[in-house]
């Protein structure tokens, strides 16, 4: 649904970086560290377009001010967004980890077991 009044969100600083971001008196994002182009993501994915504003919790001033579409394909610093992909980090790590049983050696190159001198 496009809009031609822009969608506000307020912003609320909840420590170490983090952004807790509320649209119409609910929590959208209960931690960002990129709020307004989370929003946006959160937004777009909820249906809406057009203008997206954003201000602090207490301040009367908007933060920011951008597209909800374009906000949602970046990132803070400017670069195209990348979502996580599990899969790719996986087969770039060469698959998942296997176990080691207790009393088996881990690899060739492992050391043998101590033993006490008496």
């Amino acid at each position: 649904m496009t809009n031609t009044e822009p969608l506000r969100i307020e912003l609320e600083s909840i420590g170490c970086g983090w952004t807790r971001v509320h649209f119409r008196g609910r929590v959208l994002l209960e931690r960002a560290h990129d709020p307004e182009h989370n929003a946006c993501r959160a937004l777009f994915a909820l249906g809406h377009s057009g203008l997206l504003t954003s201000k602090w919790c207490g301040s009367t001033i908007d933060a920011m001010r951008l597209d909800i579409e374009a906000g949602a394909l970046r990132t803070a610093d400017g670069s195209p967004y990348k979502p996580f992909d599990v899969e790719r980090l996986r087969s770039s790590r060469g698959g998942p980890k296997t176990s080691v049983r207790v009393g088996q050696r881990a690899s060739a190159n492992a050391s043998p077991a101590r033993t006490p001198v008496p």
